[in-house]
């Protein structure tokens, strides 16, 4: 048996802070969007009795673009997405 496990990292997209926390779970990373974007393709959904806020895919992927170091080329973009 392996004792050893995987540590998950979980970006979120922000407005107002920059943190990051580690805990068993996992990393996770606020980074920041522009304020005026922050809402845009954003969804308020609920679970078991919990409400939270979600973004669309296309929103997860303008997020992802915009905290990207600059893109050059398709090497570029598979670094940031496939940690290659």
């Amino acid at each position: 048996m392996i004792s050893e496990g995987i540590n998950h990292t979980y970006t979120s997209a922000t407005f107002s802070k920059r943190k990051i926390y580690k805990n068993y779970f996992g990393t996770y990373i606020h980074k920041d969007v522009l304020k005026k974007a922050f809402n845009v393709g954003v969804n308020l959904e609920e679970y078991e009795g919990t409400t939270y806020l979600i973004a669309t895919k296309e929103k997860a992927l303008c997020d992802k673009l915009y905290i990207m170091p600059p893109v050059r080329n398709l090497k570029d973009i598979k670094k940031c997405f496939l940690k290659i």
